[in-house]
């Protein structure tokens, strides 16, 4: 068993402590929160800000700060003296089985999840972060979405929550299937050219060795346009 406090967001007093065990789910913790802190609980933050996802996570003696939909604060913050309530126009994003609320034009460093959604020039993709970062550890978005104590970059999202990346979705989509399954599969009407531009601005060097050969390649004009 592993014990818990749990405060409301924006507050370090009056915390209640609560027992996680190997049967806990994360609806389970938010019930509990919401009978001892009074509150509809719907997200649960670590103390850094980042949204509490699965309790494979949580250890003994962790603390947590529960909110009602409104966006992390502080404890001791300015804005924390304030009662939270559930903004209208914040949009909702649905994670493995509970609710994460995200107001448009924020940035978000790009680790709070295993499962993400990216906002490629407009399209929408949805993914894994072992996907985007099991092919090439020195990528860029290997460094937008490894383990947490290596992450560098930060990212804008969109309304819904998704990380946008200003690229050409056209050419990214081959890109994410080869990070999927380590192959590089090209439709007929999509020049390699334009996924080897994109390949080098993620940085991913294996890909970009393959799709050289491919365009020098005579058989390679078969992909062009």
């Amino acid at each position: 068993m592993k014990r818990v406090t749990l405060f409301r967001n924006g507050s370090d007093i009056d915390g209640k402590l609560v027992a996680v065990t190997h049967s806990t789910t994360l609806q389970d913790i938010l019930q509990e929160a919401n009978k001892k802190l009074g509150i509809d609980a719907q997200l649960i933050y670590t103390p850094k800000g980042a949204v509490l996802d699965d309790v494979l996570f949580i250890r003994d003696e962790d603390v947590f700060y529960i909110s009602t939909g409104e966006p992390f604060r502080k404890p001791g913050s300015k804005s924390a003296s304030t009662v939270s309530e559930p903004a209208s126009d914040i949009t909702k994003k649905f994670i493995k089985g509970h609710e994460r609320k995200m107001s448009s034009g924020t940035t978000s460093a790009c680790h709070t999840t295993e499962w993400v959604t990216l906002n490629v020039g407009g399209q929408i993709f949805t993914t894994t972060r072992s996907t985007l970062t099991q092919q090439d550890s020195g990528s860029m978005l290997a460094r937008m979405f490894g383990e947490e104590k290596t992450v560098t970059w930060h990212s804008s999202v969109d309304e819904s929550g998704a990380y946008l990346i200003d690229r050409s979705p056209r050419y990214f989509e081959p890109i994410l299937n080869y990070l999927r399954h380590g192959q590089l599969v090209l439709d007929k009407n999509i020049n390699p050219q334009g996924v080897l531009e994109e390949a080098r601005f993620f940085g991913l060097t294996s890909l970009m060795d393959s799709l050289e050969e491919i365009i020098e390649d005579p058989a390679g004009s078969q992909y062009a346009n």
